[in-house]
């Protein structure tokens, strides 16, 4: 999926939000650029702030491949967070 394509989504849909799943991006970077895109486009629509998430289901599974593992859900989500 690239930003252009997710365009026609936006304006005919008009979702809330935005969930990246497989290979979407596999940098921050990337993952970044095509965020601003999004939401610029959004904006443009008149879409309110979108909700984006990234479906990590934790162990090996994890897209973004040059951001820290998190590790599985269930061990970020108990953590205590950083001070």
């Amino acid at each position: 999926t690239t930003p252009d394509s997710v365009v026609p989504t936006l304006t005919t849909v008009r979702p809330g939000g935005i969930v990246f799943i497989g290979s979407n991006a596999d940098t921050a970077a990337e993952a970044g650029t095509i965020n601003a895109r999004i939401v610029a486009e959004a904006g443009q629509l008149g879409l309110p702030a979108l909700f984006i998430a990234i479906d990590h289901e934790g162990g090996l599974i994890q897209p973004i491949g040059d951001l820290p593992h998190l590790g599985p859900n269930r061990a970020f989500g108990t953590a205590d967070p950083p001070a």
